[in-house]
């Protein structure tokens, strides 16, 4: 509810009428307060009606509770009535499990085709196929997509997302609604969620379409088909063959699909040398950008590159690394970034879970350990908790700060990089993308706007403690190693 619609509901649980609250907060009209209850005023007049109702608090009779209602509307004037809606139902996404893998997937989609009556699902049409690989653009209602999850145990599936560039908030979390069960799935590869500009071209792929590309196995070797599957309001899906000539239609219709695509999660990350890829790719993400990181524990761009230099040639692949290039490259790359989140003059927020950082101190292992480091060492983790103390209370363009609620938000990781896009990993995930990873960044310019000045601030205003609270907790779990250890902090760079 917004300000008016909060106040209403107030005086009608008290019993209160429009003119007497109009002569309590002091209007010289009765006017005055039908024209806001109309919100026919500008936002400065509303953010006064709300301060008025504040100040006179106790003659209305209005309890604490409804008193912190009125300020946290008040933190909405000037948002709009979309952007409202959009971070209600995000928030509402960010921390609720059951919009997870496990949610109900809704009823099946029926296949139709030109010029038949025959209905068929996704599932019994491709059921001979042994690979499915599909490009969903557009507008892909929820139904059509949730169906993907009943090809999952049949065959090999792998599915990329693109949409129009909506320049809404509000489309583009509805969107997420819709896939976001499946965008943490090892099939569901929407590593680049981004607007898909087809130049001025209308028609199809303004509509909800799936570009499906099947291989079927055959004696004389596989055969490949392809679909365009048209979504139709009705529940169902116009399913359009193309001749056989037309192979790989994804490639053929999207053929800037892979280039637009730029992460290189893309081609799977299955040894070192790739692994240092994906670092490199992260640096060039927060080079000089502002970062909104929410994550368990300590990343590692604030740990010095010389202490994860250490844990990699101590730990279990050291041997194999050790004065090797991929080694020098990992301290090159490691170093940039550490060096450029202690010294580069844009805003970071790092906003932690206190009792998964009390966890790293007492293990020396972050929630998503890399398997190729060691432990990190007591005197190590003392080093590294003092270097962000002193950046907390020290560096105004670095902000660190603690979850209210440990368990508030369900992704593991959130990182929004200015200017590039918004970040989320699921927890759990690793480092081996042929194992459990996954990870999505969604580049939308109307949606990244959206996290940065709405989602952003009402966190830090309403889930996280402030900096001052939160760098006095750091300099407790700093005690309490010292104090377990024996150690005195180092500076390490």
């Amino acid at each position: 509810m917004d300000l008016i619609e909060t106040f209403l509901h107030l005086i009608d649980e008290h019993g209160i009428s429009q003119r007497a609250v109009s002569q309590t907060l002091g209007y010289s009209s009765p006017n005055q307060l039908t024209r806001l209850i109309k919100k026919q005023v500008s936002d400065n007049l509303m953010a006064d009606f709300g301060a008025r109702l504040l100040s006179c608090a106790e003659k209305l009779s209005l309890s604490p509770g409804e008193q912190q209602a009125i300020r946290d509307c008040m933190s909405d004037i000037g948002l709009g009535s979309d952007n409202l809606s959009a971070y209600h139902r995000f928030a509402a996404l960010l921390q609720n499990p059951s919009m997870l893998p496990s949610a109900a997937i809704a009823s099946p989609i029926s296949l139709v085709f030109p010029g038949s009556r025959e209905k068929v699902t996704l599932k019994e049409f491709f059921r001979d196929a042994s690979r499915l690989h599909i490009t969903a653009c557009g507008g892909c209602h929820a139904g059509l997509l949730q169906s993907l999850q009943s090809l999952e145990q049949q065959c090999e599936l792998s599915v990329d997302y693109y949409y129009k560039e909506s320049n809404s908030a509000l489309q583009c979390v509805a969107m997420l609604e819709s896939v976001w069960g499946m965008l943490y799935k090892p099939w569901f590869h929407p590593w680049l969620i981004r607007i898909r500009n087809s130049g001025g071209q209308h028609g199809l792929l303004n509509a909800g379409v799936m570009l499906v590309d099947a291989v079927y196995p055959a004696p004389d070797g596989d055969i490949q088909r392809s679909w365009i599957l048209v979504s139709l309001s009705s529940g169902e899906a116009l399913c359009i063959p193309l001749p056989d000539a037309y192979q790989n239609l994804s490639a053929l219709i999207l053929p800037s699909q892979e280039t637009a695509s730029t992460l290189p999660m893309k081609s799977r990350i299955s040894d070192f040398g790739n692994y240092l890829d994906y670092l490199s790719y992260i640096r060039e993400l927060e080079h000089n950008h502002r970062v909104f990181h929410i994550k368990r524990d300590i990343g590692l761009e604030l740990i010095p590159a010389g202490i994860q230099q250490a844990a990699l040639r101590e730990g279990p692949m050291g041997s194999d690394v050790a004065g090797t290039p991929l080694e020098a490259r990992l301290w090159e790359v490691q170093n940039d970034r550490y060096l450029n989140s202690l010294e580069k003059s844009q805003h970071q927020y790092h906003v932690f879970s206190y009792s998964a950082l009390r966890d790293f101190i007492r293990t020396g292992r972050q929630s998503d350990h890399f398997w190729g480091f060691r432990s990190f060492l007591p005197h190590e983790r003392l080093s590294i908790l003092n270097d962000l103390y002193i950046r907390a209370t020290t560096n105004h363009h670095f902000h660190l700060l603690f979850l209210k609620q440990e368990q508030c938000i369900v992704p593991d990781e959130i990182v929004w990089y200015d200017g590039r896009g918004v970040c989320f990993i699921l927890p759990g995930t690793d480092y081996d993308l042929d194992g459990n990873h996954s990870e999505f960044l969604i580049e939308d310019k109307s949606f990244c706007q959206f996290f940065c000045e709405l989602f952003r601030k009402r966190l830090c205003e309403r889930w996280v403690y402030s900096e001052l609270v939160s760098a006095t907790m750091l300099k407790r779990l700093m005690d309490e190693l010292q104090a377990e250890t024996g150690f005195l902090p180092q500076h390490e760079a």
